[in-house]
Parts: C-alpha cells; structure tokens; sequence
C-alpha cells in the first residue's frame, strides 16, 4: 500500500474516532485531528479527565462503525453553513478554525446519514469497513495550536493498516521501541532522573550517566583539537542588549531578570555560544593571516521548549552542545566544511551508526550575493560528495530557514531517524554584526561563519544510545564495563583479588558480594546490562583463571586475567562497539 493510500486510511480513521468520541462523551470539544508517520491522533477537550483506561470503550465504538460499514462523504459547502452547524453542536474550537479562514467553501467530511460531520482538507476512504484494523494507542497532552498559553487537550493516538499482518508487526515494532525507551531503560539503569519539583526538562546526571556524558564531551573535544580549534569557555549569562547572536526571539527567553543593585541592565541565559564566541573575535582587529580564527566549546544551553516538544533525553530544555565557532573567508569554506562533514561522518561511524544521511536546506535567496553564495555551497557539497562517496542531498521542506544549514541524521536499530551533527553556513551575520577582518589590500572585509555542532547535544546522543544498543553501550563508555562475581562466600577474597588486578591497569570493575545463589548475581549483572561478567568459583581460585560471560551471549569459558585484561583494553581503546571477546 502507497504511503498516499496508508494516509487515507489513518485520516479517516481519525475521523471515526471523533465520531465515536462524541458518541460517548456527549460533550467533548473537538479540536484537531491529523496523520503522522506512525498512525493518526485527535486533539479533544473532555469535561473529565481522560485516560488511557477510557480507551477500550472508544475502541469498541469505533468497531461498531466499522461493521456497520459506515459511509464516507466529501464535500464543499459553505462556509457560514458550516459555522452555523458547529455553533450549534458546540464545537468552539471548530468555530475558531472556521473564523480564522478567508475561504468562502470549506471542505467537509461526512459519516453516516448527518450522523457526524468534521472540517477535511484529505481524501478519505468510500466506507468503513476497511478501517477494521484500527486501534488506539496512547492518550497524552497537547496545548491547542502548540500554544502553552491556550486550554490544554487530550491527544488520542492511534493507528491504522491494511492488513492484520501489518498491524501485528506494528504492534510488535511498537513493543520494541517501548522497551528500550531511553526514558524507561535510563531510569532503570540509574543513567538520569528528572524531578517535577526541579523542573520538566531539566536532568539530574547520576554518576553512571555523568561518566557516559563526559567520556563523550572529551572524545568531542579531541576531535576540536584535531580540526584546529582552540578550547575556551564563554558566560551562560549576558546583558539583554548583547545577547542578539545567543539567543531565540525575546519572547521565547527563559530568564531575563535585574542583576546588580546599582544596574539597571537586564540578563538573559544564552541559548548559544555563536554571539559569545564572535564577541572574542571582536576584541582585537584581525588580519587574513589569522584566518580560519576557530574556537570550540562544550557547554550548557538552555532553550525555551514548549512541554508537548519535551522528549526525555531528546529534547530538553538543559543540555549540553559542543560547538566550533570558524570565521573564515569565501575561499576557505570548501576546506572547512569538508573537515567539519569528514569528523561528523566519522563521528556517527565511531559509535556504531553507518546508517545515516546528509541533507542540506538553503533559504530563499532574495540578492545577487546571496544567489551566488549558495550556489557556490551547492558546488561545494556536490564536490565533497563526489570525493568521498558521501550521499549529500538537498532537504525540500516548507520550514524556512534563515542561514544554510547542513544536517547529519542517523538512524538507529529500529530504523528511527535522529537528527545528529549540524553545520550552519552564516554569510550575513557577519555583515549584520560588523564582524571584519583586514585583507591583504588593506581593506576591511565581512568574513564568513560557520556554526557546527556534531552531536547536537550530547543528551541527544545518549538517548539514541541507549536505544539503538538497548542499555549495553560501547565499553568505552560504560561505567560498570566488569562485575565480578564470586560463587560463594569461600571465594569473596580471590574475588577482591582480581578487582584491584583490574583497577590496577586502568579497568573499571565492581564485585558483588550479594549472599544470593550465583544465578541470582547472574540474573542482576544481566538486567543491569553489565558488558562483563567474571565468575569465580573453586577452579578458579585453585588455577588462578577467571571464568567470563558475555552480557548477550553467555559463557566465553575460563581465561587467564593478563588476556582478559589486554582484549578488554584493546576494545575500550579502538573504541569498538563490538566485543572483543565474540
């Protein structure tokens, strides 16, 4: 089934879930319905709260209407009629879509004899028979319009297929995905927390996801040194009237307050590192010699982030973004970019994703100069993509965008897209801020910027992390990579033995002297997604060996301690995201 005909099924399918909605919830309010990748939702206002254990009733309607074969009908009818038929049924969210049209005839869907009507701007299916492979999935909340200042409704999800052999895959996929939840499989592992009384977004680091963040903010930071960079650290506060290049619209700052009993200036929290960075550049006058001036940066940014985008790990409202600030001229960019690509490609490959793709977005290019510098990118990106046999493609999307952007996306697993590395090309903000440099004429000239990030946020990357490896990361990044585990009593000595053997060569290793059977330590090392599992029992201790297991895969069998310690080393120091012991 085309993707076009899968939308015409979920669509309509979310019709008859507002029909069946108002059939037992005789006042609810409806707002808006849509599809997305996965299946269909309705934005609904509910006079009691509604919950997840309200579904199995709307379920049950909506197959009633589907073996009743319910009649679908399209039309075009005008447009005071309609306002005048959602006044009616008291439908206020309806009324305003309808106010805020400058159409004369609306589009309209209709289901039954007049049974049901809803607002259509989609092509629907003729009868509802083949809807039956419907079911409801979820129940959460969306502020109406994305405005966390309106009324906030009940968002009913569902989904929709052709086949009850699709919809079982669905179901098992979904399972999955749910399974290793970052958000779930995070706080499980002890990686991170989020307290309500803090704040919705912001994340309590325990030591277990502190080491993970930090052992990836120093391999970042290798690769800004590797590229050229400087290392510096800039304020998260500045004066309101300098926060121009660190900041998302006024309206959008999460802290803007008086600081200084004699100041009068306010201060904001920066939401990037960019304006401090091109403030450093500023300080003293700059020669073409200096060029590429490149300085990189691992910090915190906060953001204004509405509660319906918040999304764990993914996107918060606190995270931590490495960024390298070049400033370049036009001849130079080629160079930069292809460095900067070069390191994100490696980056992804470094952590076990081949799977990932490159897209490009240029804004609407409305002079001559720009004409040109975008079609001297495009060139670029064309070369690069050539020499290194890297895919580059240009993203055709509606969201405007304000600079040339770059965009590494990786997929993990289960095949869920996540956007990565980004690289933004800044022609006019250099021009815009007065940001220049002395050519070898003498001249003052506007240089260009280029913003780049290769995680996106390091919080980002650890969620696609845990998912894609399902709680056991690389070894390099795991906190507990050895447990130690010793059979009885009798054998918790040789066990403390072979501890400080592996904290002598640098390794990691705890030991679990729990009185439970071995099985038992077993079972928790598992669940705990420890890489390495070493058993001590009588043989060992007699022959001085160690027994391993594999965390996935079982008995490897006995080793000696010098082997096991040297192919663990090599894997932690190449980095693998593979054992080197299978």
């Amino acid at each position: 089934m085309s993707n076009t005909e899968l939308s015409k099924l979920r669509l309509s399918a979310a019709y008859l879930l507002g029909m069946a909605v108002l059939d037992l919830h005789k006042d609810a309010k409806l707002g808006t319905c849509g599809v997305t990748d996965s299946g269909f939702y309705y934005d609904i206002e509910f006079s009691e709260s509604m919950s997840s254990e309200g579904l199995p009733a709307i379920q049950q309607k909506i197959q009633e209407f589907v073996k009743s074969n319910l009649k679908f009908t399209l039309s075009q009818k005008n447009k005071e009629e309609v306002i005048s038929y959602f006044t009616e049924k008291e439908q206020p969210y309806k009324r305003e879509v309808l106010d805020e049209s400058s159409a004369k005839r609306v589009g309209v869907v209709s289901i039954g004899d007049g049974a049901f009507m809803d607002l259509s701007d989609g092509d629907v299916v003729a009868g509802a028979s083949v809807l039956k492979h419907t079911i409801l999935l979820d129940v959460s909340g969306a502020y109406w319009k994305g405005d966390d200042k309106r009324a906030m409704l009940t968002r009913i999800s569902g989904t929709c297929f052709e086949t009850a052999e699709a919809l079982d895959d669905f179901v098992e996929f979904t399972a999955e995905v749910l399974r290793r939840d970052h958000r779930i499989m995070g706080k499980k592992l002890g990686y991170f927390s989020v307290d309500p009384g803090i704040g919705t977004g912001l994340i309590f680091w325990t030591p277990r996801g502190r080491f993970v963040r930090d052992s990836l903010a120093d391999y970042l930071k290798g690769h800004m040194i590797q590229l050229g960079a400087e290392l510096v650290e800039t304020p998260l506060l500045a004066s309101t009237d300098r926060t121009t290049l660190m900041m998302q619209p006024q309206s959008e700052q999460l802290i803007a307050r008086q600081i200084g009993e004699d100041s009068e200036r306010s201060y904001a929290v920066r939401q990037q590192v960019v304006g401090a960075h091109l403030t450093m550049f500023g300080w003293q006058e700059r020669s073409y010699r200096e060029l590429p001036w490149k300085v990189g940066e691992i910090g915190k940014l906060i953001r204004y982030e509405k509660i319906s985008e918040l999304e764990g790990l993914h996107r918060a409202r606190e995270f931590t973004q490495d960024t390298i600030t070049t400033v370049c001229s036009r001849e130079q960019i080629e160079k930069e970019i292809e460095s900067l690509l070069l390191r994100m490609v490696q980056f992804s490959r470094d952590l076990g994703f081949w799977d990932f793709e490159i897209q490009y977005r240029l804004p609407k290019q409305e002079t001559k100069t720009q004409k040109t510098d975008y079609q001297l990118l495009a060139a670029v990106l064309k070369g690069i993509s050539r020499k290194h046999s890297i895919t580059i493609t240009e993203e055709v999307t509606e969201r405007k965008v304000t600079e040339a952007e770059i965009v590494l996306s990786v997929k993990d697993s289960l095949k869920q897209k996540r956007r990565w590395s980004k690289i933004q090309i800044l022609f006019t903000l250099p021009m815009e801020y007065e940001v220049t440099y002395v050519g070898s004429d003498g001249e003052n000239h506007a240089p260009v910027v280029i913003r780049s990030t290769t995680s996106g946020s390091l919080e980002r990357v650890i969620a696609t992390l845990i998912e894609h490896y399902a709680g056991v990361l690389p070894l390099w990044l795991t906190y507990e990579p050895v447990r130690v585990l010793p059979v009885t009593s009798k054998q918790e000595l040789y066990a403390e033995k072979v501890v400080k053997i592996l904290k002598d060569r640098g390794l990691r290793a705890t030991i679990d002297m729990d009185p439970e059977p071995l099985e038992g330590k077993i079972k928790q090392a598992e669940e705990d997604k420890v890489p390495y599992m070493i058993v001590v029992g009588e043989n060992e201790q007699t022959t001085n060996t160690i027994s391993v297991r594999v965390q996935g895969h079982g008995v490897i069998g006995l080793l000696d301690i010098e082997t096991f310690i040297k192919d663990i080393q090599g894997e932690m120091q190449s980095k693998s995201f593979k054992s080197a012991l299978v």
